[in-house]
């Protein structure tokens, strides 16, 4: 079962979380005239906003509550092997511990059988689902075999206005549009079609078009899936595009690596904010070889970019440059992380207010990337 509220990362994923705000939180100069400018941390945090706030968070609902209503159906994807064939997640504690397991939450749901899997993709739909359109019972999202209209090769669910409340459809239900969960896959992926349209004015508007893709490879020693994501959101008047990667590998001795890499862009104005990360890690001791991270924020020629490396003892080592040249280098732990000026300055009280100020739209970045992949989620978890 989702939570339908963007809150509760624990205490280390916060604080890589804080530590990547720490990039932001100095900011683009505001007239975007180069590096010798002051970094606007104000500005920084109004950037931010204007990526988050383009994805509206009822459509996030009502991808969250399909999901829910696809795994209750008993919608399981044929490529999903039994857990107990599926060799060492235990290694996504290790991950989780630097706020992956939000990254991740997808990716750990499709990890392949070295042993199990078919060599080519399965349908991702049950043909007793095919062509059938869910509605809301007043708990959950249910399928109703007598409405016409669903995708032969998908499923139809009915969206509703949302009570900004309780998060689930307002009562009595007020009908706005239909979300289309499609089988666009082939013999070497299986691919999902993601889309939703508002339905209430004169004229169809898509709120949602994009695609789940689950590429996999397996040998006799690995395996191998990458989750990649493609498309936009919108509220109807801005759009915001994003690709969203997820590279997760195991090997049969018994170490994995996760890479991700996330892009969010708002169409009308090229804002853009982009996530990267690697970790590697020993799947029976759940123990990690180190993490590597960057935080890129851009718009025209202005770019801010957080890099920076932790070790396995917990150890930080990166910096923050602006258009190029070094703003702050980083040091402490994730816990406990230090921003000092290349002239070994700290940063000012400003500085740390606005940090404060946007530290939870970060941790939105990283929750929106596991709610698109949600549908996909929802088909591996029953």
């Amino acid at each position: 079962m989702y939570d339908y509220t963007r809150a509760g990362m624990d205490a280390r994923a916060l604080a890589l979380t804080t530590l990547l705000l720490g990039g932001l939180a100095v900011g683009c100069a505001s007239d975007g005239t180069g590096p010798e400018q002051e970094f606007d941390e104000v500005a920084a945090a109004a950037d931010v906003d204007a990526v988050l706030n383009t994805v509206d968070d009822d459509l996030i609902v009502t991808l969250l509550l399909a999901a829910d209503g696809l795994a209750s159906a008993g919608g399981s994807a044929s490529l999903m092997p039994p857990a107990a064939a599926r060799p060492g997640t235990g290694g996504f504690a290790a991950i989780g511990a630097y706020g992956a397991d939000r990254l991740a939450a997808a990716a750990s749901r499709l990890l392949p059988s070295l042993s199990s899997l078919s060599a080519s993709a399965e349908p991702i739909f049950p043909s007793n689902l095919l062509g059938l359109t869910f509605v809301w019972n007043g708990t959950q999202y249910v399928a109703d075999e007598t409405i016409p209209g669903a995708p032969a090769n998908g499923v139809r669910f009915i969206v509703y206005a949302i009570n900004p409340v309780t998060r689930t459809p307002v009562e009595p239900l007020v009908e706005v549009g239909f979300l289309d969960l499609t089988d666009d896959g082939s013999a070497a992926s299986t691919r999902l079609g993601i889309r939703m349209v508002d339905t209430t004015g004169a004229e169809p508007v898509d709120l949602i078009d994009y695609f789940i893709d689950v590429a996999f490879t397996v040998t006799e020693t690995t395996s191998t899936v990458i989750l990649a994501s493609i498309g936009f959101v919108s509220d109807g008047s801005e759009t915001l595009d994003f690709e969203l990667t997820q590279h997760l590998a195991f090997a049969e001795s018994g170490g994995g690596s996760l890479v991700v890499d996330y892009e969010f862009t708002v169409q009308s104005t090229g804002l853009t904010l982009a996530f990267d990360a690697a970790v590697e890690f020993d799947a029976q001791t759940e123990e990690s070889t180190g993490l590597s991270a960057a935080l890129t924020l851009s718009e025209g020629s202005d770019v801010v970019v957080l890099s920076v490396m932790e070790s396995p003892q917990g150890a930080l080592d990166g910096e923050i440059t602006f258009n190029g040249a070094t703003a702050i280098l980083v040091a402490g732990t994730a816990a406990s992380p230090q921003f000092t000026r290349p002239d070994g300055s700290e940063l000012t009280a400003t500085e740390v207010q606005a940090l404060v100020a946007i530290v939870d739209a970060i941790t939105d970045v990283l929750l929106i990337a596991e709610e698109l992949f949600a549908p996909i989620s929802g088909l591996l978890s029953a």
